[in-house]
């Protein structure tokens, strides 16, 4: 009897040393993806309806941002007490270390339906791309909620 059983053995261990062990490739390496850093534009066209009765809510639009990646908007929102149209400087630091990310909203368009009647809001809003960088922000001036009615003279905003 010959034997045939260390030809095959060695031949099967020549065949797993061959592969991955040491053997130079002829193809490039694949660089490494690149990283996205740069956030998108800032949203423009900020504008606020609200809906006047009883149940009132905000509805805040804006320009679609024109980036490939863009994922979606983040609303960010801050109760401003009653300080007029534009606050000054002190209770705009205010507003701002207190103002929250709400949502994040797919669409150029968001409704807020928690707000009070007589209550002052100020959103801000921002673009937000799929690597999760974040436009600067667009802020809004206060938005004070009110209510519609009806009297003798006509319609009444409260």
């Amino acid at each position: 009897m010959k034997r045939r059983m260390v030809i095959l053995v060695t031949v099967a261990v020549w065949a797993m040393g061959s592969v991955g062990c040491g053997n130079k490739s002829t193809t490039a390496p694949i660089p490494p993806p690149t990283v996205d850093t740069v956030p998108p534009a800032a949203v423009t066209g900020l504008a606020f309806q609200m809906n006047a009765t009883q149940n009132p809510n905000i509805v805040a639009t804006w320009n679609p941002g024109a980036e490939l990646d863009l994922a979606g908007y983040n609303v960010y929102r801050a109760e401003v007490p009653d300080v007029g149209e534009v606050p000054a400087k002190r209770e705009m630091d205010h507003i701002m270390g207190n103002i929250e990310l709400v949502t994040m909203v797919s669409e150029a368009i968001y409704t807020d339906d928690n707000v009070e009647i007589g209550g002052s809001y100020m959103y801000a809003i921002t673009a937000v791309d799929v690597s999760g960088n974040e436009s600067a922000r667009v802020l809004s001036t206060p938005v004070k909620v009110v209510v519609a009615t009806r009297d003798t003279d006509g319609l009444q905003l409260n």
